[in-house]
């Protein structure tokens, strides 16, 4: 086919940026039809020198998870990637094996069927790419609102609307090169330009014929392209028509030629399979052991499929479930073939829907669930299994798929159970919770009633009520004799979450006191282990002790980007840079929250965890913290999970020493007030050691001396360390000063906070602002040098002098792999760290070596050393 000038100018301005080590993408979009494919094609061969891997997606495929690291032959072994993190890791692999020699070009064609999760994986891909000679190609229908993440992307497209004067010119004449020079124009009006429907048109008749009825105004409308296409068949031998129809039945994916020569009944399956070639009705691929075969274009499947009498049409999905191996395809051809509602076949579909529900395909297990549906006569029945089939496609985050997102005063307390799932799938827990306040879990079936008690216990829970509240649906839920695996997960850390806050003490159950002084190896060799060891570093970066909890999370985050489970949505890995940015190291910090907010589904928005950590990513990179404080407050109002506010607590503390006004902090207590309530002192010695000195912060700006001295008693209480004595000794002296009494924090500066010299610096700072010794306020900038954090220095520190710092001209990414390379990581290791490719790191320090005027490792460490010292 001929493509305009301006269309092919594209492709190869793309080819020519990716080649040069500028990642691109392209993308193709236009209806069924309208010569996608075929411009894809013309594309591929173009791309000379690239390593080319292509993926289909298929209607009928799209349950699959990670499909396209599969068909791509990423280094997954017998195992599917379980999260994103894993999967990111694994594409970028694929990349760097193959560019090491030579360009590389991923083509996926028909993106709008593949799975979600692969095309949030090509996305984030693309996203964190720089300096890679990597194209990206893909081809699509308008996606609606299917593949947010990609859309937002905004790749350049390419929009088909249909075939231009010269390439319809063109296509009319390799079919009929003496074809009467206006046809070309005369076609092209008539189809809108799709060249399926003309190349149909000009294969169906003799240009003469199509000449004389475009004359008449009589052309055969692309409606008609059944009845086109029983014309072909009409002079096709029997067996090309047989093999035609039975590929139709079969479906837009491969078949093996056998199969389906015996579904079709067919005689001579080569004659046939050469025959439809020949006429361009045929898909050929050999690829495999067995050739295999489908229609050329969906389009033209559908149009041959409804060529078939409805009683030959059952008679060939009756022999493809007699033929087929895969428990799911027989069950969908014999739905096909039967005549009406079937409550056996309904019975089986629900059975092998549980299957793969067993089996974690939960999207799977929603279309069978409709399917059954489908087949059931009696209406209860059939509203029962469409709202089961909901609650599948609600756990596998595919949301387009959900009906039930208003209720009425009349609705079925199944109904009302999805909607609240769905409310607290989409992180709107408050709202949840209070649907299933008034719903009795006795008004269900067994399975729906051990759900609707997990669900009710964590947003009991993440509401921000009294863990005694939590408690008693999560036990009754323990209780039952129905359970759902799929749940397991979501009981087991609200469980632990709950025992943790104080709830439940002698409930057998784990929690996390009874952690301490495990080794994190044992605990992280077993699934459960490692969610008890995730939650043991989550309280420990709560509670101030950085090191511990580094070293926990650490090698959570590790395992879980390795898919050692399937806790895909950033909590820990936010965690890890809450402690990693409390301890003094930024950059690591910035790492980690950004993982962390490229790690969840992208269907959903962050976790409210993740949320409320985001802005002290926002204080390293030096950009304005206020949106991300604002989408903090929302996610926390939505989500009032404890964890969230706690951390969001001392993020907006922290954020606002570095980067408010001083009327921001005197107003934050208020502010905090009017949202969540007023702090309370806690009854117990369970509250995070680094929220009562972050509250007892925020009280000294308010200006309350009274409440910082309890803040700081709170603190002194926990007798857990020397770092919250010294710090209730700073917040008493903060105290004493509101009181007019002189009380000088240079002592207790000096003496530091160990293992959070993020406050350190705080109090350095606030000890430099009290005299007007040299060396205090020397090292007060020192102290903000090393953090990074030198921008802030002159805000401070107005009269302070500023430490020169090398990396001032580095971007942000830059800087993160400037201290990835400080800390002796290799390339290898670099890109593994940040999921990109070793490309990527590569390009990443060319810059950097080029703005600090270094040329290699070594200067580039030395020139550092004294800055950092």
């Amino acid at each position: 086919m001929r493509w305009p000038a301006p269309t092919i100018e594209v492709l190869d301005d793309a080819a020519a940026a990716a080649r040069a080590g500028t990642p691109t993408v392209l993308a193709i979009e236009g209806r069924a039809g309208f010569g996608k494919s075929a411009l894809l094609h013309a594309a591929i061969a173009r791309l000379d020198g690239f390593h080319t891997l292509r993926a289909y997606g298929e209607q009928s495929a799209q349950d699959e998870r990670f499909q396209l690291l599969q068909e791509w032959h990423a280094e997954t072994g017998s195992v599917q990637p379980r999260n994103m993190m894993q999967a990111m890791r694994l594409l970028g692999q694929v990349v760097d094996n193959r560019q090491l020699t030579g360009p590389v070009a991923l083509v996926v064609d028909d993106l709008q069927w593949i799975d979600p999760e692969s095309v949030d994986t090509l996305t984030a891909l693309v996203e964190r790419a720089a300096g890679d000679r990597l194209l990206v190609l893909v081809a699509h229908r308008p996606l609606g609102r299917r593949h947010p993440a990609w859309r937002r992307l905004g790749a350049p497209t390419v929009h088909l609307d249909g075939l231009d004067i010269d390439g319809s010119t063109a296509l009319v004449a390799s079919v009929h090169p003496d074809a009467p020079v206006h046809l070309a124009e005369q076609l092209r009006a008539h189809t809108g330009g799709s060249p399926l429907h003309m190349r149909a048109l000009l294969q169906e008749h003799s240009s003469q014929t199509l000449a004389a009825l475009a004359a008449r105004g009589e052309l055969p409308a692309p409606a008609d392209l059944a009845a086109a296409v029983h014309a072909r068949l009409a002079e096709l031998a029997p067996d090309a028509a047989r093999l035609l129809h039975a590929l139709a039945v079969l479906g837009d994916t491969f078949t093996d030629v056998p199969t389906a020569a015996a579904v079709g009944g067919v005689t001579d399956a080569d004659t046939a399979v050469e025959v439809l070639a020949d006429e361009d009705l045929l898909q050929l691929d050999r690829t495999s052991a067995v050739p295999r075969i489908r229609i050329v274009h969906a389009v033209l499947r559908a149009a041959a499929y409804e060529t078939i009498p409805v009683s030959a049409r059952r008679g060939l999905h009756r022999a493809a479930a007699a033929r087929l191996t895969g428990a799911g395809d027989r069950l969908r051809h014999r739905l096909a073939a039967a005549p009406g509602p079937d409550e056996g076949l309904a019975v089986d579909l629900d059975r092998h829907a549980d299957d793969r529900h067993n089996r974690g395909l939960f999207r799977e297990a929603a279309r069978y669930r409709r399917l059954a549906a489908g087949a059931t006569m009696a209406v209860a029945a059939r509203e029962r299994r469409l709202l089961d089939a909901e609650i599948e496609a609600i756990i596998a985050c595919d949301f387009d798929e959900v009906s039930v997102t208003e209720l009425d005063e009349h609705a079925s307390a199944h109904r009302r159970f999805v909607h609240a799932l769905w409310l607290s799938a989409t992180r709107r827990w408050v709202r949840a919770g209070r649907v299933l306040d008034a719903l009795d879990p006795d008004d269900l079936d067994p399975i729906n009633a051990y759900r609707a008690r997990v669900i009710h216990g964590w947003t009991t829970f993440a509401s921000g009520r009294t863990p005694a509240h939590a408690l008693a649906p999560l036990q009754a839920a323990a209780a039952a004799p129905v359970q759902d695996g799929a749940f397991r997960r979501v009981f087991q850390m609200t469980y632990g979450q709950v025992k943790q806050a104080g709830a439940g003490r002698d409930d057998p159950v784990w929690g996390v006191d009874d952690l301490k002084g495990v080794d994190r190896a044992a605990l992280a060799a077993s699934p459960e282990g490692l969610a008890r060891l995730s939650w043991r570093g989550a309280v420990l970066a709560v509670s101030g002790s950085t090191a511990a909890a580094i070293g926990d999370l650490t090698v959570v985050t590790q395992r879980l980007d390795e898919g050692a489970a399937d806790l895909d949505d950033g909590v820990f890995h936010a965690f890890l840079g809450f402690a990693q940015w409390c301890s003094g190291e930024w950059r690591r910090a910035s790492i980690s929250i950004g993982l962390a907010l490229a790690a969840g589904p992208r269907q959903v928005p962050p976790h409210p965890i993740v949320l409320a950590i985001a802005p002290l990513a926002a204080v390293v990179t030096g950009d304005d913290p206020r949106p991300s404080l604002a989408r903090s407050r929302d996610a926390r109002l939505a989500g009032p999970i404890p964890g969230a506010i706690y951390t969001g607590d001392v993020a907006e503390i922290a954020a606002l020493a570095f980067t408010g006004t001083p009327q921001d902090r005197h107003d934050w207590r208020t502010r905090r007030t009017a949202d969540f309530g007023a702090p309370t002192l806690p009854t117990t010695r369970r509250a995070p050691s680094l929220w009562l000195m972050a509250m007892g912060l925020g009280a000294a700006w308010a200006g309350d001396a009274d409440a910082t001295d309890a803040w700081a008693d709170a603190l002194a209480a926990q007798q857990k360390g020397e770092w919250q004595a010294n710090a209730a000794d700073w917040l008493r002296a903060r105290a004493g000063r509101l009181r007019g009494h002189f009380a000088s924090v240079s002592a207790l500066a000096q003496a530091g906070l160990p293992g959070l010299d993020s406050f350190a610096a705080l109090a350095r700072i606030d000890a430099a602002r009290q005299t007007a010794d040299a060396e205090v306020r020397k090292q007060a900038a020192l102290a903000l040098t090393r953090l990074d954090a030198g921008r802030y220095t002159t805000i401070l520190l107005p009269q302070a002098t500023v430490p020169d710092d090398p990396l001032a001209p580095l971007s942000d990414r830059e800087r993160e792999v400037a201290k990835l390379l400080l800390e002796g990581l290799s390339y290898a290791q670099i890109a593994k760290e940040l999921f990109v490719t070793r490309s990527t790191v590569n390009f990443h320090l060319s810059k950097v070596y080029a703005k600090t005027n270094t040329s290699s490792r070594h200067q580039f460490v030395q020139l550092l050393r004294p800055v950092r010292a």
